[in-house]
């Protein structure tokens, strides 16, 4: 609890010494004729509108709004759907999610495939793996994805890898793997990935002494690794258990564990800690493509959301064009235009969705 309040003094800190104003009615953008409480956000926030879910028994029904006209067009389904981690990857005019899905007594995870142009959903290939959360990446064109799967149940011994797949042929290249024993706590597990322009960036946990250490490596072009960063700073605090989260943003790593805990921070040219470990610091959620925005990020059932300046500081936005009582409680971004979810503090299944111009947001910092 103690470290909880530090955190939260020095966010208090930083954020009275930002630009802050309350966002003027001018810069409320264009309210969505969306029904949240029969849809929910799914998949993808593209050029022309959203990629929502419903569940129709047992299956996940999937529509696109279209921002133009508010049009709800059914797209595809999922069949027998158990899960989905969120991580979607766009490549020319489709957008591919996994899907963990019900398959008797066991499970099974399925790369699906939407058709931007024809509107239309397709399953690519299914997995039979132990681990159903699959991260993906667009690296410098490539489509990479995290995978994992235990190879001795008895002993405790599993592999996680990083597979290089290509859409044109429908082959996968594994490009790197890490063996690990669950039961004796040794090895190294590939948790996560996420890229820029130059590198691609792996978070994992490496236990050389039977002491688990998260870490991020940094790899070029051709998988040759370039450094490699211990993250014994955030062990305790964020790092104690999965992390659902993890992005570079600017030259600042971001990570978001299960439990809503995020921060921000950079590691070269020194460690700069730009948000402390925060309860509720969320990012826009943006489809990983070869045009690497920076998202949103912000504290999510307050109203203040924080963006990177062309100065490379971050500013604060106090959104609240209905009022304090509609507080952010999700927000997805894409390229210049993000969706802002304000729910009722009263009533959560009040919701009002702004569908808003990036230069329009910050015009309220």
């Amino acid at each position: 609890m103690k470290k909880r309040c530090c955190a939260f003094l020095v966010l208090l800190c930083i954020l009275l010494g930002s630009c802050q104003s309350d966002t003027p009615p001018s810069a409320a953008g264009k309210l969505l004729p969306l029904d949240t409480n029969e849809y929910e956000y799914f998949i993808a926030h593209v050029e022309d509108g959203l990629y929502m879910g419903k569940m129709v028994g047992d299956d996940k029904e999937l529509f696109r709004f279209a921002f133009a006209d508010g049009r709800m067009t059914p797209v595809g389904r999922v069949e027998n759907f158990a899960l989905n981690n969120g991580s979607t990857l766009k490549m020319d005019n489709s957008v591919y999610f996994f899907a963990t899905s019900y398959e008797g007594e066991g499970r099974c995870n399925t790369l699906y495939r939407i058709d931007l142009e024809g509107l239309s959903t397709e399953a690519v290939y299914t997995d039979h793996l132990y681990q159903t959360f699959n991260y993906m990446t667009c690296f410098q064109g490539r489509f990479l994805t995290t995978k994992g799967d235990i190879i001795d149940k008895e002993n405790g011994d599993a592999v996680t890898y990083i597979e290089e797949y290509h859409p044109d042929t429908g082959k996968s290249v594994k490009i790197m793997e890490a063996m690990s024993n669950q039961q004796e706590v040794r090895g190294e597990t590939i948790l996560h990935i996420t890229s820029d322009d130059e590198y691609l960036y792996v978070y994992g946990e490496k236990s050389p002494d039977g002491e688990r250490t998260p870490y991020i490596d940094v790899y070029d072009s051709d998988y040759h690794l370039v450094e490699s960063y211990p993250l014994e700073k955030y062990k305790e605090e964020v790092c104690d258990q999965m992390i659902g989260s993890f992005l570079k943003i600017g030259d600042a790593f971001y990570l978001l564990n299960f439990s809503g805990i995020g921060v921000l921070f950079t590691l070269e040219p020194e460690p700069k800690e730009i948000f402390p470990p925060t309860e509720e610091l969320w990012w826009a959620q943006m489809t990983a493509s070869d045009t690497h925005a920076d998202p949103l990020l912000y504290r999510r059932l307050t109203n203040e959301i924080y963006y990177l300046s062309e100065k490379g500081d971050w500013e604060t936005v106090h959104f609240a064009p209905y009022g304090e009582q509609y507080v952010v409680s999700f927000i997805t971004q894409y390229a210049d235009k993000a969706t802002i979810w304000l729910e009722n503090r009263e009533d959560n299944r009040d919701e009002k969705i702004v569908y808003i111009d990036l230069d329009t947001l910050k015009k309220g910092s």
